[in-house]
């Protein structure tokens, strides 16, 4: 079972200061002031913190400033401080390439002070921003040498938060051992300290992993922790633990638990305006009254979280949301509405491929900026020795084949590092290409999918022989409306996803079904001499298995008769549509092979005419006589006999 996870770290916890003022007119009279340098400079750093999430240009302006006086008066401290505030400014504004560069000279400055503190903190933020750009193992070696400064500087707050970091890496992949060994040593420090924040995230990120290894009573303890924590805090994650907690009675059958933590979690959520909470908490309702078969209150609570949806943006959240009323109309009978829900969920699926593709296509081209940086600094360093040997040795003529050996090393460097990303950035458009291309054909045929990827549209096309072949359950009305919607779906599910089976094995292409209607076709849109055999042979399975099917129904399955019928000859097909596509055939052959279904018996093939003609000499028929046909006038009809069915 999959949850809709949550993982919440205490990642970047350095960035908010505590010298935040909120008086910017007094600390620039500080400033203007005779006092000292070092009052300045803090007055510039609380200045630049107080326009950090309001205007970062201002705020990198006011840093810059600290870490200019910083430099003049030596104070590597506030030097390095006043160079991670500069960062912070950058990372508003997602320049991690800036970012990094003043912060590994943040870094430096709080090496050269001898400040543990400060180079563990700085350590733990640059494995952020690698964990954020989705370079897990940099970000794990960043956050593991930031743990060990911050244990042997005897900083129990940054070793807490930096084993958070480290277990939300490690949940984010997966490895759920490791994640767990490393938040639980967050939380016995985060007990140990008393911080009830850190205590209410580590018990929150050890549920959402024991829910997701399905161990719920173990999850349910420490989301309940959570819970008691974030009301201690007042935090605005309060209402997440309740939202799980509601999924785990879900799960478990015990829907009224799950309606009142959920309640609650909507209460919290509405009073703290997180709209993404409210939403998780709408979806997680819905859920719980499709397990109630309750359809009208599940839709209601689906069009809640979608509201919300619509505003938040395209997650995958929204496709759950898109996904629960599909379910929910298939189960209200409304297949209309359902059809319709499920094309946004096709094309929501559609816009996250995409969002993630663009996602790690820039996280490709940082990777490739921060590379270019690095290889920038080995590039001058190389320059920079070279100088020295030029004045050591004063020998021209090999300085000159040195320079032609650094700019061969330069290009062919260049070269690889362009290559290299061209072919990360070739692989993950083609893999998104592929999730593109397995949803169109789930709507068209391959052929007409790649004319309409090539061309923009695919004309219509004429073939000379082709068969068609219609199924229809007989007294599939009087039955179907006394059965419950989810019976009936269920049903009709099971009966075609095996008839999709059985034509695919005779290369046949699905048409539509239209209610309890199967159409199909043969020799389109390849062309195949073989079409009307393997159409026969299909129908013969076909009734072959509803008779089995009959006699031995499934658990949960109504067992019903079938008529089919066959014609062949030629057909038109195409593609209608401009937003939906569909792709759909025509012509005189279609409607006979229609009027042959209608007019067959139960599980009986009834063919036409011209199938007989072409096909008496290798099939046993039975002829039924001429038949009133309407619009046709009479028709002379063949009940199809094969072997299979003896």
């Amino acid at each position: 079972m999959k949850f809709n996870t949550r993982t919440i770290c205490l990642l970047l916890l350095c960035f908010i200061s505590t010298q935040v003022s909120a008086q910017v007119d007094s600390l620039l009279n500080i400033i203007n002031s005779e006092e000292s340098d070092t009052t300045k400079i803090d007055a510039f750093n609380a200045i630049s913190s107080s326009y950090l999430g309001s205007n970062p240009d201002t705020s990198i302006y006011y840093a810059s400033q600290a870490s200019d006086l910083s430099k003049q008066t030596k104070d590597y401290i506030r030097l390095g401080t006043s160079l991670k505030n500069v960062g912070l400014g950058y990372y508003y504004k997602a320049d991690f390439v800036r970012v990094l560069e003043y912060w590994e000279e943040s870094l430096k400055a709080f090496e050269d002070a001898n400040d543990p503190k400060g180079v563990s903190n700085l350590l733990s933020n640059i494995g952020a921003v690698y964990y954020s750009t989705g370079d897990n193992t940099k970000a794990i070696d960043y956050y593991l040498r930031s743990l060990r400064i911050a244990e042997e500087a005897g900083e129990d707050f940054r070793v807490a938060t930096v084993l958070q970091n480290i277990g939300a890496v490690y949940e984010s992949t997966k490895e759920f051992d490791k994640a767990e060994s490393y938040l639980i040593q967050a939380l016995e420090i985060c007990k140990v300290l008393e911080y009830d924040k850190g205590i209410g995230t580590s018990a929150l990120n050890l549920g959402d992993i024991y829910m997701q290894m399905e161990e719920y009573d173990v999850a349910e303890n420490y989301l309940n922790m959570a819970t008691e924590y974030f009301t201690k805090t007042n935090d605005n994650y309060l209402a997440t633990p309740k939202i799980m907690i509601g999924k785990i009675e879900t799960e478990r059958g015990n829907y009224a638990l799950a309606l009142k933590s959920l309640d609650e979690a909507k209460k919290i959520a509405i009073d703290k305006e997180t709209n993404l909470a409210l939403a998780l908490a709408h979806n997680a309702t819905g859920d719980v009254y499709l397990k109630m078969n309750n359809p009208e209150k599940a839709i209601y609570a689906y069009n809640q979280a979608h509201k919300i949806g619509k505003e938040i943006g395209i997650t995958e959240d929204l496709k759950e949301t898109y996904t629960g009323l599909t379910n929910a109309y298939k189960m209200k009978g409304d297949f209309m509405n359902a059809t319709r829900f499920q094309d946004s969920l096709i094309y929501a699926t559609i816009a996250i491929y995409n969002l993630e593709k663009n996602n790690q296509i820039e996280n490709l081209q940082l990777q490739f900026d921060i590379e270019r940086k690095e290889g920038d600094n080995v590039k001058l360093k190389a320059n920079n020795q070279l100088m020295t040997e030029q004045i050591a040795r004063a020998k021209l003529f090999r300085n000159f084949l040195m320079a032609i050996a650094v700019l061969l090393v330069v290009v062919v460097g260049g070269v690889a590092y362009q290559y290299n990303y061209a072919r990360k950035t070739n692989l993950i458009i083609t893999e998104e290409r592929n999730k593109s291309d397995k949803l169109l054909l789930n709507i068209l045929p391959e052929e007409t999918a790649d004319e309409l990827k090539n061309n923009g549209l695919v004309k219509a096309q004429k073939y000379d022989n082709a068969t068609v072949l219609f199924t229809d359950f007989v007294n599939f009305t009087g039955t179907a409306g006394n059965m419950p919607p989810e019976d009936l779906v269920k049903t009709i599910d099971y009966y075609f996803r095996n008839f999709d089976d059985i034509i695919k094995k005779y290369n046949l292409e699905k048409i539509k079904t239209i209610g309890d209607a199967y159409m199909c076709a043969g020799g389109i849109p390849k062309k195949d001499e073989n079409n009307l055999h393997n159409a026969l042979n299909a129908a013969a399975e076909i009734v072959h298995f509803v008779s089995k099917t009959y006699q031995n129904p499934p658990e949960g399955i109504k067992a019903f008769q079938i008529r089919i019928g066959l014609n062949n000859g030629p057909i038109v097909a195409g593609v209608v549509g401009s937003s939906k596509f569909q792709y759909d055939i025509w012509g005189d052959t279609v409607n006979i092979a229609s009027r042959m279904e209608s007019n067959s018996l139960a599980n009986q093939i009834n063919v036409s005419e011209s199938v007989y003609e072409d096909m008496k000499e290798h099939y046993e028929f039975e002829f039924r006589g001429e038949l009133d046909v309407k619009n046709k006038g009479k028709m002379k009809m063949y009940f199809f006999k094969p072997e299979l069915l003896n």
